[in-house]
């Protein structure tokens, strides 16, 4: 039998052992990690260069830089595309190798063709694929083409834009857009706050007829975007005050209001809008019907009219400062209407001028009697009408439900282009004026005196 101190001092040769076979693995590890590496790291990355803004059709070098993270030399197939093909053409390099732990550059061309239109934005991405692993990358840069600003915009930001008219990827990467119409002042619209980094496709505006016209397109079908509309250039331009403003809106449009604490225009009172879910949205904003027309539908105007019946719309015209309304335009044979009709009311005379560059269109113009018999003459017979050429009067139509029923002097003109109407009160003798009527009538008495006086 083993006494106590031989188990002892076998355990103590045992843990001895332990300790120094731990050792021995350790130092072996050690060696062998050495001797006989793992499978090395392998990786890829690219690092694309910054977004890019031209202003030449031209062809431009970008360089990217891929790195090869992996320990060993690998060979990575390169392949490039643009996102805009009709206006960005690019190319690179088929293939490339790189050794273990090295960056190399790669040269990418971009030229901007001829078909390129200011604007215009495309995503260049560049992709490699490791032959080693079969791991894929890719990278990329956003190139614009765009033209010099049209105007200095009203803020000093390096990312604000301006344009006359048109403005193609509005409000692309947080740029704040503003836009002018031609020859007006001041600029008239702002695009902001675009929910696709490349903005909205096209923002569009117009002033036409005291009418402001503002439309977007996009074909991406769950974009969004902000349109500030000046009210500097609402109230020059449209109305005096927010409560004057008519605004039609398509679908999707959302009108959030008079915001006057808006600081991207200089802090400028801005009206408004919101417009969700495209593909087309307009905006329009115009005064209030000058007067209210007598039917529903009527389209009502002081003084002039453009483009007067257009697709069958019943036009009444007013002369200002006289009731009630002068002259009706209906039944333009062009869908377009008549480019303009004028009333004007002067020295007891109603002119109705009518004017059309289509010299095969015709239309036919109505005049309120009650206006004639309220401010010309007392009936038809009264009226001295003159006409000029290719202008068919039609006589008096009591029957006419247009107007709500009124009896109406009917004229109807064909072959333009300037037609004109005058209609006045007929007069037994001509009018000289009571000046020259008086000074006769003194000659007569005086003669009449001198002849008695000489009896």
């Amino acid at each position: 039998m083993m006494n106590k101190k031989s188990y002892v001092g076998m355990a103590m040769v045992f843990a001895l052992l332990l300790i120094s076979s731990g050792y021995l693995m350790a130092f072996s590890s050690a060696v062998d990690t050495q001797e006989h590496p793992s499978a090395y790291e392998q990786g890829v990355e690219i690092k694309p260069p910054e977004d890019a803004v031209e202003v030449e059709i031209d062809t431009y070098v970008y360089t990217y830089t891929l790195v090869n993270l992996g320990g060993e030399e690998d060979t990575y197939y390169i392949e490039v595309n643009s996102s805009n093909e009709i206006a960005f053409e690019v190319q690179a390099p088929e293939n490339i190798s790189v050794e273990g732990k090295i960056s190399v550059d790669i040269e990418v061309e971009v030229t901007i063709k001829e078909d390129a239109d200011p604007g215009d934005i495309a995503r260049i991405t560049l992709k490699a694929e490791s032959e080693a692993s079969g791991e894929v990358v890719t990278g990329f840069m956003y190139v614009v083409f765009e033209k010099p600003m049209d105007f200095e915009p009203p803020v000093d930001w390096k990312d604000a834009e301006a344009f006359i008219g048109k403005a193609k990827n509005a409000a692309a990467f947080g740029a704040s857009t503003f836009l002018k119409v031609e020859g007006y002042e001041p600029w008239a619209a702002l695009v902001i706050n675009a929910g696709d980094p490349e903005g909205v496709d096209a923002v569009t505006v117009a002033f036409e007829d005291g009418t402001l016209i503002i439309e977007v397109e996009d074909d991406n079908d769950a974009n969004h975007v902000t349109i500030l509309v000046n009210k500097a250039f609402a109230d020059q331009h449209i109305a005096d005050s927010e409560g004057d403003l008519e605004v039609e809106m398509s679908d999707a449009v959302n009108y959030q209001g008079l915001d006057n604490s808006n600081t991207s225009a200089g802090g400028g009172a801005m009206y408004v809008f919101h417009i969700e879910h495209f593909s087309t949205h307009w905006i329009k904003m115009s005064r209030q019907p000058e007067f209210q027309p007598p039917v529903d539908g009527g389209q009502a105007f002081i003084e002039k009219a453009k483009n007067a019946a257009a697709f069958g719309a019943s036009t009444f015209l007013k002369v200002e400062g006289y009731e009630p309304w002068a002259v009706l335009v209906i039944n333009a044979g062009d869908p377009e209407g008549v480019d303009a009709v004028t009333v004007a009311f002067e020295d007891g005379t109603l002119i109705i001028e009518v004017e059309d560059d289509n010299d095969a269109n015709h239309v036919t113009i109505l005049v309120n009697k009650a206006f004639a018999d309220q401010h010309i003459a007392d009936s038809e017979d009264d009226l001295d009408i003159e006409v000029s050429d290719a202008v068919n009067y039609q006589g008096l139509d009591n029957s006419n439900a247009s107007a709500g029923g009124g009896a109406m002097y009917v004229f109807h003109i064909e072959h333009f282009s300037t037609q004109w109407i005058e209609m006045s009160e007929t007069r037994s003798i001509p009018f000289v004026g009571i000046p020259t009527l008086l000074l006769i009538l003194a000659v007569s008495v005086a003669y009449y005196a001198y002849k008695k006086k000489k009896q």
